[in-house]
Parts: structure tokens; C-alpha cells; sequence
């Protein structure tokens, strides 16, 4: 799969792992010893790396979504969970991941893009 995803701190970091086993490319701020860095800087690392920030933070995000809009600073997307995915059902949360990446695969030569700006819900 082609799309790659960043865990913001507020998503369990065994999700990651999880995703790993259903063949889904994800890191955890947790992991790369990111925690407690702001928002924005989580934003901006993501875009960074080419991976599409996963939250559950929705009022900030779609806040700096916005402001980097106006600053024409784009990322890499935002995916929200939804409250029906806890943090206690890790694989629960990967196995969706992977359904919603796979809605977004590309089958041909150029890179997937979920595209700069785009937020969207996990359910």
C-alpha cells in the first residue's frame, strides 16, 4: 500500500503494530519519541514524511488545517477517528485503516496521494 500514516499520540501506539500485520505503513508519535510536541509540529512532520496525520483531536486539526490553507502551506491529510473505534481494540482500528487506504489506492505508476488539505473520518 501506498499510503503512509502517522498516529498522533492520542491513538493507542499499538495500533501501529497492528497495522503492520495487515500490511498498512504506520508510525506512532509514541514511537519516534514525538510526544508532547505541539500540534502544528505533529502537522508539519507528517507532511514532512508523506503521511497522512490519524487523530482524534478534530477541533485543532481542522484549526490548522485552516491556517495552513491561508499560509499555502499544505500537508499530507488528516484522518480523524471516530468514536466508535477505541483506543482498546488496536487491531480493530488497523483493519480500518487498511479499509480506508485501500479505498484510496492507485493502481497505476504515480504515488498515492490523499491530497494536501483533505481531511476525512475513520469509522
Amino acid at each position: 500500500m501506498s499510503l503512509r500514516f502517522l498516529l498522533d499520540e492520542n491513538v493507542h501506539p499499538k495500533v501501529a503494530e497492528k497495522a503492520w500485520e495487515h500490511d498498512v505503513d504506520v508510525a506512532s508519535v509514541v514511537d519516534l519519541r514525538r510526544r508532547g510536541r505541539t500540534d502544528l509540529e505533529q502537522l508539519e512532520y507528517a507532511a514532512e514524511h508523506g503521511r497522512v496525520l490519524v487523530t482524534r483531536n478534530r477541533a485543532d486539526y481542522l484549526h490548522w488545517t485552516r491556517e495552513l490553507y491561508h499560509a499555502g502551506r499544505p500537508h499530507s491529510g488528516v484522518l480523524f477517528v471516530g468514536d466508535g473505534l477505541p483506543n482498546d481494540q488496536p487491531d480493530a482500528i488497523a483493519r480500518a485503516l487498511r479499509r480506508w487506504a485501500q479505498a484510496y489506492e492507485f493502481t497505476g505508476d504515480d504515488e498515492v496521494s490523499f491530497g494536501a488539505y483533505h481531511v476525512d473520518f475513520l469509522q
